[in-house]
């Protein structure tokens, strides 16, 4: 379809969807409903998409829509080729795939993944294509992230830029919200904290990551249960990935000595003197964030301000949460004890031992100061 004929033409990923939720259910609100009434069996499209990012639950799920809507006009078991940009040898191989009339349909789907991989030739082969592109053909284009300058963005911009859909990935600090967010389409509720225990366990991968709620979702809801608990990731998922130690100063945080030691036992790479003197840097920024809100201080972005750190305001929340959980006399004594047990692993002792009973300490919700 011509280029001019389309500008106007809404397409079924749009521009406005680019940092939609990668949920299939409900977080996608934003996104536009499929075709209806009259347009069920002639569905209007561009001719080309780029679907780049590394969001691969996200693309999979916007590109699935794509093919839902192609699907509308007609069967795409003999309308569909699903290419690899490193199998395309040269540009007549490419031609012949998007000028192939569709089979008694409307529309004839090419996907080609990996199409940063193209060559200059290739590339240039589609920057031509698509000054005057096949009416019934949509050309799929799948990419890891490009820059701004690559050549093949620029001409899928050129055509219309409502076929650039970004499928970047979720920044980290935005994950646990997203993921509480996704546990609301599986009707169960993911705290905060539970959310960052799954990323501990799974790692960033969205698609992972959805997997491994909607099964944990599956499990609570037979349980005749609506929430996950910390405890319940812990026990339920198996540790993908090694905790680092923000996620485990959190959950020492949550003053569970089960779940604190069962992650030490996962954080292979990492020795008991760095864990401490991690942990110990945490408690100590919790006492000041205690000593803040006594002065009336209580806004995550006043108190990064006062501490003067680097800190992202998604940990000083976190930090936050943990101040609710000491009192000041409590921090105080589990401080003095820290120092002697730093001095007694500059003495000689089995610093892994003192570390798990100074984790018992602070565990333990009965520090207080001798008398």
């Amino acid at each position: 379809m011509p280029a001019d004929t389309q500008k106007n033409t809404p397409a079924p990923p749009t521009d406005t969807q680019t940092n939609a939720s990668a949920s299939p259910t409900g977080t996608q609100k934003n996104a536009p409903a499929p075709p209806t009434g009259t347009q069920k069996n002639t569905p209007t499209l561009l001719s080309v998409y780029l679907f780049h990012g590394d969001d691969e639950l996200k693309r999979d799920t916007m590109l699935k829509r794509l093919t839902d809507r192609i699907a509308e006009s007609g069967d795409l078991l003999l309308n569909r080729q699903v290419m690899n940009s490193e199998d395309i040898k040269d540009p007549d191989q490419l031609l012949d795939a998007l000028i192939t009339p569709p089979f008694a349909g409307l529309y004839r789907l090419v996907v080609i993944y990996n199409s940063e991989k193209f060559d200059k030739t290739l590339q240039d082969t589609i920057a031509t294509y698509l000054k005057s592109p096949t009416e019934t053909t949509v050309l799929a284009l799948v990419a890891n992230k490009l820059s701004s300058k690559a050549q093949l963005l620029q001409a899928v911009q050129s055509y219309n830029a409502k076929s650039i859909i970004n499928v970047s990935s979720i920044r980290r600090s935005e994950l646990p919200q997203h993921l509480s967010g996704l546990a609301q389409d599986y009707q169960i509720t993911l705290h905060y904290q539970a959310a960052q225990s799954l990323i501990g366990r799974v790692g960033t991968s969205m698609t992972a990551l959805n997997n491994e709620l909607k099964r944990l979702a599956a499990w609570a809801v037979a349980a005749g249960r609506r929430e996950l608990t910390v405890a319940d990731i812990y026990e339920q998922v198996p540790a993908l990935v090694e905790p680092t130690p923000w996620e485990f100063a959190d959950a020492l945080c949550l003053r569970d000595i089960a779940l604190v030691l069962r992650m030490r036992s996962e954080m292979h790479s990492s020795q008991a003197t760095a864990i401490f003197t991690f942990s110990v840097a945490r408690l100590r920024e919790v006492l000041s964030i205690i000593s803040l809100r006594q002065r009336g201080i209580t806004s995550a972005t006043q108190i990064a301000n006062q501490l003067g750190s680097n800190k992202k305001e998604w940990q000083i929340r976190s930090s936050l949460a943990a101040a609710s959980r000491f009192n000041e006399t409590e921090l105080t004594e589990i401080l003095r004890l820290a120092q002697q047990s730093e001095a007694a692993m500059k003495s000689g002792a089995d610093a892994e031992q003192v570390l798990t009973l100074w984790l018992v300490d602070v565990c333990s919700k009965k520090a207080a100061p001798q008398v």
